[in-house]
């Protein structure tokens, strides 16, 4: 960031902003459009739980967020509802997330793609990708219609591994070891961090992919190598530079040091170490 700003100022450090808050706003937006149309058709949603059976008011904390809430009216957490049925309601919960989640990174991901290449651009100092319009222009004339998701395979894997994990390791912590509402909002914040580490990498594919085929500098040896045609391809390449986990830390940049190219192939003049600022 200290790097950025010398070069480009404070503006620099807000480099495709307007992009980025287009992409939030239609993956929200669209998020919300799947939940209501999959609650109005009634798919994948679970029966309200009877009310002598439903105990929830009593637990009922007005600084607990409204998901939480959703899913014990659902009654995923009600203790007089056998496990198999909360299994059950626990599934169809979860599927109806992740098909809200996946409609929405579909309809985001031109706006992310077009985000990723004004990011990159600092690189090689272009300015194509300066603008909305011109962005969305520019990667249609580059990549063609398809290359409007590029990198999209990774960053779906990535989403739903982080949501199928975390909420099945929540589900399982509140189901079988800790009834406490007030633990299980820690609970649901340290699995949350959990799987959106393990999560990670593939977010890093994603970005990596969203730039490739296109004319900026950054999608060119030594930035990116000959070797990323597919995103398989890009995971297995960083995984053995040690670098699918860069960006996760504030304090640890990798730095793979001067490379030269042999082969079609991007080769470090030094071994690989990891600088802490």
């Amino acid at each position: 960031m200290k790097h950025v700003k010398q070069v480009d100022g404070i503006a620099g450090c807000y480099r495709g902003l307007v992009l980025k808050l287009t992409s939030q706003a239609v993956f929200s937006y669209t998020q919300h459009c799947a939940a209501e149309v999959l609650k109005t058709h009634e798919i994948l949603i679970n029966e309200p739980v009877p009310s002598n059976k439903k105990d929830v008011a009593q637990h009922e904390d007005n600084n607990e967020d409204s998901e939480e809430e959703e899913e014990y009216e659902d009654g995923i957490y009600d203790e007089e509802l056998p496990m198999a049925e909360r299994r059950t309601r626990f599934l169809r919960n979860l599927g109806f997330k992740l098909s809200c989640k996946t409609v929405a990174i579909i309809a985001s991901q031109p706006f992310q793609v077009a985000t990723c290449r004004a990011f990159a651009q600092f690189v090689g100092r272009e300015t194509k990708y300066n603008g909305t319009m011109g962005a969305i222009v520019c990667v249609y004339r580059e990549s063609g219609f398809f290359g409007f998701w590029a990198g999209l395979t990774p960053r779906l894997l990535g989403e739903i591994t982080a949501i199928t994990l975390s909420s099945s390791l929540v589900f399982l912590v509140r189901s079988y070891l800790s009834q406490d509402r007030t633990l299980n909002n820690l609970v649901s914040a340290v699995m949350g961090f959990l799987a959106s580490t393990v999560s990670y990498p593939f977010h890093v594919v994603s970005s990596c992919m969203t730039i490739k085929g296109s004319s900026l500098r950054a999608a060119e040896p030594p930035t990116t190598p000959f070797t990323h045609t597919n995103w398989l391809a890009c995971m297995t390449r960083l995984r053995a530079d040690g670098t699918w986990m860069r960006g996760s830390s504030l304090l640890w940049r990798y730095y793979t040091g001067p490379q030269v190219i042999i082969g079609n192939r991007a080769v470090a003049l030094e071994p690989f170490k990891a600088v802490k600022y």
